[in-house]
């Protein structure tokens, strides 16, 4: 499943809403009950509607792997949220476009 996600992240979501492949980023972290998903959308790039790029992201994925279990989870369980914020950055100043967040730490909040 990471290569479609770094297809839709990539070429898609550029594609579709603006900006470049480094605009968008998809991060996890683990939350008390469930890992939690954040679509990262850059402020550089104009947003009109948040879920118009999550059902775009969910409906993408959905074409390369069908129904999956993983995907059904997503949609039912809402835990993909799209933030208007910038992409995290690593320590050395790189733009990952998958991202985990460790146990305990939370990312910045979009403003």
């Amino acid at each position: 499943m990471g290569t479609d996600v770094l297809h839709v992240l990539e070429n898609v979501l550029p594609a579709r809403f603006g900006g470049a492949p480094t605009d968008y980023q998809l991060v996890e972290q683990d939350g008390a009950d469930q890992a939690r998903l954040a679509l990262r959308v850059s402020r550089r790039v104009p947003l009109a509607s948040p879920e118009a790029v999550r059902d775009c992201f969910l409906r993408e994925l959905r074409r390369f792997q069908g129904g999956t279990g993983a995907l059904r989870s997503l949609r039912a369980t809402d835990s993909l949220e799209v933030l208007h914020a910038d992409p995290l950055v690593t320590r050395t100043g790189k733009v990952l476009p998958l991202h985990l967040l460790g146990p305990g730490l939370k990312a910045p909040e979009a403003t």
